[in-house]
């Protein structure tokens, strides 16, 4: 990951906390902490994924579950 950028769909799993390695997880991090690009798609993911899961939060409580 040092020269390549991290695909949409690792950081994903990342801000999911769903990256299966601990490896993984390390490179992506030490990728992240040289690479503005990332940096940027990173917390437009994190953005994304926090919308995501208020607007299913909201939902679920307009059914009434």
């Amino acid at each position: 990951m040092a020269t390549d950028h991290i695909t949409n769909h690792d950081l994903e799993l990342y801000y999911l906390g769903m990256l299966r390695s601990s490896t993984s997880v390390m490179r992506l991090q030490e990728h992240l902490a040289t690479c503005p690009q990332c940096v940027r798609r990173a917390i437009t993911t994190a953005d994304y994924i926090e919308s995501m899961q208020r607007a299913l939060i909201a939902l679920n409580e307009s059914v009434g579950h």
